[in-house]
C-alpha cells in the first residue's frame, strides 16, 4: 500500500528513493485521463467489453499508453462517442513542481 507524504518536485532532493513512485496531483484518484481528459468510468466499469479488470488498471491515473494499446484496432468513432458520455473535464498541464511523494509502507 501506499501513502501520501507531501508535495516535492520530481526533481527536488527529497524524491531520491527507488520505492517512491511521483504522481501529479490533480488526477482525481476515482478518475481515467485519456488523452488529458478526465472521465468518471465507475458506473461503466462493469459493461465494459473487455472486462472490468483491464478498465480498472487505469482508474486514479493518465491511462492514455494503456488506453491506446488496449484499443489499437477498435473502432475510435464507437470508442469515442462511449468515452463522451462519462467525459468530466480536460486536465491543466501539469509544472515541474506539482506532484505528490507516495512511499510505500
Amino acid at each position: 500500500f501506499f501513502t501520501m507524504e507531501k508535495m516535492v518536485s520530481p526533481s527536488s532532493p527529497e524524491n531520491n528513493s527507488e520505492n517512491n513512485t511521483v504522481i501529479p496531483a490533480k488526477v482525481n484518484p476515482k478518475h481515467w485521463v485519456i488523452h488529458g481528459v478526465s472521465y468518471d468510468l465507475e458506473s461503466f466499469a462493469k459493461s465494459h467489453p473487455g472486462g472490468e479488470y483491464i478498465l480498472l488498471l487505469g482508474q486514479g491515473r493518465d491511462c492514455t499508453e494503456l488506453f491506446e494499446t488496449v484499443h489499437a484496432l477498435g473502432n475510435k468513432d464507437n470508442i469515442h462517442s462511449i468515452l463522451e458520455k462519462y467525459r468530466v473535464k480536460d486536465i491543466p498541464k501539469q509544472n515541474d513542481t506539482d506532484y505528490f511523494l507516495w512511499k510505500k509502507n
